[in-house]
């Protein structure tokens, strides 16, 4: 995922600047989780068909993420994003970090932003 733009790595803000910068990165922001909430995920084991209409020319992949679920997510927000209505072939994977005593697992995960025909679909 990306930084934030130049005019938002302030940690605070005038009046004006708020209204002009920051404001509308959170409308924009609010709307894309809302579309990621509906991304449709496929992931790469699943023996169901589907007509893809349009997929993206190259993988998108996260790494160093808390849970698995999260990592989804991000996948999801990066697809919305991008324009696409699901992501498919998707692969989660696990890997264990060691800091002397203390040990965590981080999740990444990949997967190709596409734009599908699904059942739940109605066209009106």
């Amino acid at each position: 995922m990306s930084d934030r733009p130049t005019e938002l790595r302030h940690s605070i803000f005038c009046g004006q600047c708020y209204a002009q910068n920051v404001e509308p990165f959170e409308a924009d922001y609010e709307a894309f989780l809302v579309k990621a909430k509906q991304i449709i995920v496929i992931f790469k084991n699943s023996k169901s068909t589907i007509r893809v209409l349009r997929k993206a020319n190259k993988a998108i992949s996260v790494v160093n993420r808390v849970d698995r679920n999260e990592a989804i997510s991000n996948l999801a927000f990066v697809s919305a994003r991008a324009g696409f209505n699901a992501i498919i072939e998707v692969e989660a994977s696990s890997k264990k970090v060691r800091n002397e005593g203390y040990q965590t697992t981080t999740w990444s995960a990949q997967g190709l932003p596409a734009d599908i025909r699904s059942h739940e679909q109605r066209f009106d």
